[in-house]
């Protein structure tokens, strides 16, 4: 199967529409493109960068690595937006926000 050409890409294991949104915000707002894995053979980017979402739970990993870069659980709408840009800045390799 041939992969898009996404900078990141997420894949939703169970869905939240509002952490959803946030984590798609927070993407967009540093300008970078995504998609939508449909499974966990499709979660790496281009540049091996995917956000698994399941519910509250969101982690950014990278392909790399055998366990996440960064996992956040309880997860509200702002820490989902950061987590967003966090994964389109370091695809941009710029300095990650801090999440608190």
């Amino acid at each position: 199967m041939e992969r898009l050409n996404y900078e990141v890409r997420l894949l939703f294991v169970s869905y939240n529409k509002s952490i959803a949104d946030n984590i798609i915000a927070g993407i967009e707002e540093e300008g970078v493109p995504w998609g939508i894995a449909d499974d966990r053979s499709e979660l790496f980017s281009k540049l091996g960068i995917g956000l698994v979402v399941n519910n509250y739970s969101v982690a950014l990993h990278i392909m790399q690595w055998q366990i996440p870069y960064l996992s956040i659980d309880n997860c509200n709408e702002e820490t989902a937006r950061r987590m967003g840009e966090n994964a389109a800045r370091l695809a941009k390799n710029l300095p990650l926000h801090n999440i608190k």
